[in-house]
């Protein structure tokens, strides 16, 4: 498929002086940790996007998990009260299932450790799916014998698979992992729809198909093929569904959402309702910067501000912080424009280490759980683009004000 944006570079952490629903044709959206939270609605999401669409934009679903077929992902967003069609979403499942039908010929057996929803996804493009079996034998080194891999044809308990493929499901256990790793081992081409470590929960981070497949990985020395983000085929296919002229991606990975976007050329907003942290931005390589920075989807409805380069360092509205190592934070306002600062402020200087000038600059990084004068993940050296020395240069020439959220 040929891209339908640009593989241009953009740059990271950009303001606007309009709404970014008015900027932009389309939002590429993810779903776990920016849209629900596993069965609930992100508060106030519904919401947002609801007045997004009011506001003339569109939305696109492109979702890493392989859980659930578009159907069952529509009628689970319209179920919280973001109303979608099956057109409009883009899964990892479909896309893995995709890559195994241009590769395979029809009917070739596909061991599928994932949900039915996943099976059936594979079923649809004229592969036969099968499971890891029930049978077992006593003594044996793994509780299967190298012929359990059953399916729906005759023959299924001794024909050999063309291919393991690897997508999340919350009941992936013990035995589908140990038939995977035979099949890997005994030459099955391997695919994974995705290599996320974790999911998002209301609970916090719980272990995603990334953690499965690497059970795999360190178990049969093997690399899987990864369909998914930050793969750019999901992004393309959104854009081309929904001929999008302007699109943004919108996620709460750097890994894969973010990484995803600039892999297509696409501007990019993260938000902090799932896995990401405000610690991780600021260590965040330069492939994982996004355009734009959002405490959650209502950032979609507003304005962002500039980060501007000065005499002595950065500034961002009220708060400023000075060059130097430690990077010194002062000012007042919204914690999360002093996390737009520091972040352009780390970014360009390289410094991961912060301290607050004043009270207010301490009460900001103890909301955004950034330790003062303690170094958080190292940004990559010699990356910067421009200077704290740029003095008055800022990343958009337009006054805004800042999100609210």
């Amino acid at each position: 498929m040929t891209p339908a944006v640009p593989a241009v570079p953009v740059m990271a952490l950009t303001g606007s002086s309009r709404p970014l629903a008015q900027l932009y044709d389309v939002a590429l959206l993810d779903l776990d940790g920016v849209v629900y939270l596993g069965a609930e609605a992100v508060p106030g999401a519904a919401e947002h996007l609801a007045a997004a669409v009011g506001m003339g934009m569109r939305l696109g679903f492109v979702t890493n998990n392989a859980a659930r077929s578009g159907r069952r992902v529509a009628e689970k967003l319209t179920r919280l009260g973001v109303p979608a069609e099956p057109t409009q979403v883009i899964t990892s499942g479909q896309t893995a299932a995709r890559v195994l039908a241009q590769r395979l010929p029809p009917g070739a057996r596909v061991l599928v450790v994932g949900t039915e929803d996943f099976a059936e996804e594979i079923r649809q493009l004229g592969l036969t799916p099968v499971r890891a079996g029930t049978e077992s034998v006593t003594g044996s080194v793994d509780g299967l014998l190298p012929g359990s891999l059953t399916g729906s044809v005759p023959g299924a308990a001794t024909a050999p698979v063309a291919a393991v493929v690897q997508g999340y499901s919350p009941d992936t256990g013990w035995r589908d992992l140990a038939a995977a790793c035979r099949a890997v081992r005994a030459g099955a081409w391997w695919v994974a729809a995705n290599g996320d470590l974790t999911v998002p929960s209301v609970d916090g981070p719980l272990p995603g198909n990334g953690a499965f497949v690497d059970v795999v990985r360190r178990t049969t020395g093997s690399q899987p093929l990864i369909t998914g983000k930050p793969e750019p085929s999901m992004h393309t296919e959104c854009v081309d569904r929904t001929g999008a002229k302007r699109p943004l991606v919108v996620g709460d990975r750097m890994d894969t959402d973010i990484e995803g976007a600039a892999r297509v050329g696409c501007p990019s907003m993260i938000v902090l309702t799932g896995v990401t942290s405000p610690v991780d931005l600021l260590g965040a390589a330069p492939h994982h910067r996004p355009t734009y920075l959002a405490a959650d989807l209502s950032a979609l409805l507003c304005a962002h501000p500039d980060v501007r380069g000065t005499s002595t360092g950065w500034s961002c509205l009220s708060w400023a912080v000075g060059a130097g190592e430690p990077l010194s934070l002062s000012g007042t306002g919204q914690p999360l424009d002093a996390l737009r600062v520091l972040c352009v402020a780390t970014w360009d200087s390289g410094v991961t280490s912060v301290c607050a000038a004043d009270a207010e600059a301490a009460e900001a990084l103890e909301s955004l759980g950034i330790p003062q004068c303690g170094t958080t993940r190292p940004a990559a050296p010699g990356t910067s683009t421009r200077r704290h020395h740029e003095s008055g240069h800022s990343r958009q020439n337009n006054e805004q004000e800042t999100c609210s959220s």
